[in-house]
């Protein structure tokens, strides 16, 4: 190899931060591939439409993060194990406190379901159904026992769905 060959070579290995001796590919140091889709529409489409992709990858986090934030909170856990666990016998006090507690919850989920409507398709898209079906029933002034075990339900069905999510 002359001299010629081995600096160019040099050079091009220089230029991506890699060392010749480091074995690496000559495009080694381009961009990685991107993890999902989102993030390969963003680094491929024309300027306008970046931002709009970006943008776009920004919300789906924002989703993602306020779904997980909920469904991985003590607070849901414990409210759904006072509600539906065995030993639920929640009084008219509890009732009137909890009952808002689980339909914010059971809102932000449905709100920010979309992955995991992506990842199970018809079931997932009903249990949200579902779950604004139970938000939208007009409550009764005095706690109601059976509402808020349907709200826990629904939070439940799809912190479900969540689980089984790969």
């Amino acid at each position: 190899m002359s001299v010629h060959a081995i600096t160019r070579s040099s050079a091009r290995h220089s230029a991506t931060g890699l060392a010749a001796s480091d074995g690496a590919p000559p495009n080694a140091g381009a961009f990685a591939p991107p993890w999902n889709a989102a993030a390969a529409r963003v680094r491929t489409a024309p300027t306008g439409a970046r931002e709009e992709a970006f943008g776009h990858l920004l919300n789906r986090l924002d989703e993602s993060a306020r779904f997980t934030a909920a469904a991985e909170s003590e607070e849901t856990e414990a409210l759904l194990e006072a509600v539906l666990g065995e030993a639920a016998a929640p009084d008219r006090v509890q009732i009137a406190v909890w009952m808002p507690r689980l339909e914010v919850v059971l809102e932000i989920l449905c709100e920010n379901s979309g992955q995991i409507i992506r990842l199970h398709g018809p079931d997932a898209s009903e249990a949200v159904r579902h779950g604004l079906t139970v938000l939208q029933e007009v409550p009764t002034h005095a706690p109601d026992l059976g509402r808020l075990r349907r709200l826990a339900h629904a939070v439940s069905v799809i912190l479900d769905l969540a689980g089984d999510a790969p």
